[in-house]
């Protein structure tokens, strides 16, 4: 068996914010539906929904791989900064 795709449902409590938040990440929101879009960056999506499920939300876990890791964590820092609720 061959898989060809995986991609995540991600929760959010508040959407627009949310998906402002992956914006600033890097991400390209492609709507699919009113208040369900995929985050692209490159290969690598993710679907956001205006859902949310506290448990779920709290443990919830991405693992971020990147080529250049001092430039990645620099733009964040600027990220988190401009979003103190994240």
């Amino acid at each position: 068996m061959e898989l060809h795709r995986l991609i995540p449902f991600v929760p959010a409590k508040d959407y627009y914010r949310s998906s402002e938040f992956y914006q600033a990440m890097g991400f390209t929101q492609l709507f699919l539906a009113q208040e369900f879009s995929e985050m692209k960056n490159n290969q690598l999506s993710f679907y956001l929904q205006d859902f949310y499920i506290k448990a779920l939300a709290e443990n919830l876990m991405f693992e971020i791989k990147v080529e250049h890791l001092h430039t990645f964590h620099e733009h964040m820092l600027g990220v988190i900064a401009s979003f103190p609720e994240a």
